[in-house]
């Protein structure tokens, strides 16, 4: 194990101008790009991250148990849909994922911005790096998904879009399932904002 001490505080909470975070989510989207490219993947990490969604999809039904009552029948149908849509996303760019994209684990400091917190980090479908921050930062600033985007170097595909609004919805059964169970209002909060949107969407 290869530890490295980097200097700053995580962004998370820091009481920060649009444009201060603008340049975080610039940076942010910048190592993520450096940590999806970081080297071709063996035969071994090539198949674990081409079945990553799928393995996503798997996952539903336990997190659907775990969730229990929580989740009206209409929630629990919308949820196994989108699991669906999920398993025929089709091809998307594969790498190397931190697994816990978010501003907690983004240390802020005047020489810069640092990733932190590799314990998630696999083989995977790129944009499942994008979930946490679709549903959470973006959702409400969307200037900041621009900033990250431009300088992750592309825009996501068609076949990625379409695969992060399935595992947003994935994430909000996980974190209903998950959250309650750990008393943790704030991914609690965050899964049943997500689900009454794409109810909401859904119903239109």
């Amino acid at each position: 194990m290869l530890l490295t001490a980097v200097p700053g505080v995580p962004a998370a909470g820091l009481s920060l101008a649009a444009g201060e975070w603008r340049a975080v989510h610039w940076q942010a989207g910048d190592l993520c790009a450096r940590l999806h490219e970081a080297g071709g993947l063996d035969r071994d990490d090539e198949g674990e991250a081409q079945a990553s969604l799928g393995a996503a999809a798997d996952g539903t039904e336990k997190y659907l148990a775990r969730a229990g009552d929580r989740l009206t029948e209409g929630e629990r149908q919308v949820i196994r849909d989108h699991a669906a849509r999920l398993r025929r996303v089709g091809p998307v760019p594969v790498g190397y994922i931190h697994g816990d994209n978010q501003p907690r684990n983004w240390l802020w400091s005047p020489a810069g911005l640092a990733l932190v917190d590799f314990e998630r980090t696999r083989p995977a479908a790129r944009v499942q790096d994008l979930v946490i921050l679709t549903v959470t930062e973006w959702l409400d600033h969307p200037d900041r998904e621009t900033a990250f985007l431009r300088s992750y170097g592309r825009e996501l595909t068609a076949a990625e879009r379409h695969a992060l609004r399935c595992l947003a919805v994935l994430d909000a059964v996980n974190c209903l399932a998950w959250g309650p169970n750990n008393d943790h209002p704030e991914v609690t909060a965050r899964g049943r904002r997500t689900l009454d949107r794409v109810m909401k969407e859904s119903a239109l």
